[in-house]
């Protein structure tokens, strides 16, 4: 999950804590206040239980689980390429090694890595901005565009 959901996930579970705590506290001023209530000490209890405790409990695992995440596995190399080639047709078959490393679980430098190996095996081509930047381009991504323009191989004969 991104950043940002993982931002939303934990602000819910803050919130989601406090209204459990509220609760919670306000059960605990009803005990001691020494009226009667409309409903029973065994129902209070269930109440308290479900509406205070367990979205206490539900809050914590959420922040626990927005703050620290889980722990990816590292991709196999047949998945990484997958994923690179998902990031680069998402792209229109053009990528630096930033943007791969933004959209994957790769630092930079592990992407820069992956894409100079490939440029030197072949399999796509580096191309270099007018403000400097290394651009990543995959060839054998094309857009629906060229896909509905394409011609035959008859026709370049």
């Amino acid at each position: 999950m991104k950043l940002a959901g993982r931002i939303v996930v934990f602000i819910l579970g803050i919130c989601l804590f406090l209204g459990g705590f509220i609760l919670l506290l306000g059960f605990i001023a009803n005990i001691g206040d020494g009226e009667e209530s409309s409903i029973s000490f065994p129902a209070e209890i269930i109440l308290v239980i479900c509406v205070g405790i367990i979205p206490m409990i539900l809050a914590f695992f959420l922040g626990k689980w927005a703050f620290f995440g889980r722990k990816q596995k590292p991709l196999s190399g047949d998945e990484l390429e997958n994923v690179i080639l998902k990031v680069a047709e998402k792209r229109n078959g053009s990528l630096t090694a930033v943007e791969l490393a933004m959209d994957t679980t790769l630092s930079v430098t592990e992407a820069q890595n992956k894409l100079d190996d490939w440029a030197n095996r072949g399999i796509i081509t580096i191309k270099v901005t007018e403000g400097g930047a290394i651009v990543y381009h995959f060839a054998g991504v094309i857009t629906n565009e060229e896909r509905q323009t394409a011609k035959r191989v008859s026709e370049f004969e």
